[in-house]
């Protein structure tokens, strides 16, 4: 992981999730209104459309979809309005989240936290999470990860806790919420026996986060978010000349770009 930050570009990463983020949000609300000009017909029929022309014979219009132009003659348009605002019928729902499993797997850039002056700098973290989405306001999970919260790898933690999850349309590209709930511990393995008790401690964690889940088949979909985390951690250290314990508040943005795959669950 240590290697993993050097190697790749955390901040222009950052950047560009962001970038995504924004384009994404605004593709998943479309224009909820239209404008259209209208014609009365003196049979009791309303076209909407667009007029081209008015003269004294009548009114070139050309159909909503621009398929076909007709003039009708004056003696046929009993009145006819200009610019009239029409709002869209709610598109049908194209992917139903609700009573469904889902698996997903993601990797993060961590923004600096500020515990060192030379550990200021970017960090990642992995993070797997299975859960149920019994309906598309909510679903239930279980979540694992790990961080490197310096990239220097002294602040090394695993994470295991509870997630809810909801969406906020049942379109393939869905605006959703996320809060994570846990408890970050050190892992089992030591890379020196003698230094366990340097190992570092972890603690009560929380990470609200927001994002776009777009899915591109009936099983997989890809997501994009921007979450924020709170924890605390104890980093211990053992030079020749001295020991020392520092205790931390964690306080980390933490951006994420995941896969996974919806199982079950009636799709549109």
């Amino acid at each position: 992981m240590k290697l993993l930050c050097e190697l790749l570009p955390i901040k222009p990463i950052l950047i560009l999730l962001l970038a995504l983020l924004s384009f994404l949000a605004s593709e998943a609300h479309s224009q909820d209104f239209i404008e259209l000009d209208r014609i009365h017909l003196k049979t009791g029929s309303v076209v909407s459309g667009k007029i081209l022309e008015i003269d004294d014979s009548g009114l070139l219009f050309e159909k909503r979809d621009g398929s076909l132009q007709i003039r009708y003659p004056a003696e046929m348009v009993d009145r006819y309005e200009i610019g009239v605002i029409i709002e869209k019928s709610p598109a049908p729902p194209l992917f139903n989240r609700s009573k469904l499993f889902y698996l997903e797997g993601s990797i993060s850039a961590l923004s600096s936290g500020g515990i060192r002056h030379h550990y200021d700098g970017l960090s990642w973290g992995l993070h797997l999470a299975a859960g149920y989405q019994k309906i598309r306001g909510l679903g239930i999970g279980l979540t694992a990860g790990r961080y490197d919260f310096n990239p220097s790898g002294n602040l090394v933690l695993y994470s295991l806790g509870l997630e809810a999850r909801g969406y906020f349309s049942d379109r393939r590209l869905s605006p959703f919420y996320k809060l994570n709930l846990g408890y970050t511990f050190p892992g089992f393995i030591d890379r020196d026996k003698e230094e366990h008790q340097f190992k570092p401690e972890g603690g009560i964690f929380v990470k609200p986060s927001m994002g776009i889940n777009l899915a591109l088949s009936e099983v997989v979909f890809l997501s994009a978010e921007l979450g924020f985390l709170w924890g605390r951690a104890t980093e211990y250290n053992n030079f020749w000349w001295q020991s020392s314990k520092n205790q931390y508040q964690l306080k980390r943005w933490v951006g994420s770009i995941g896969m996974g795959v919806f199982i079950g669950g009636d799709k549109n």
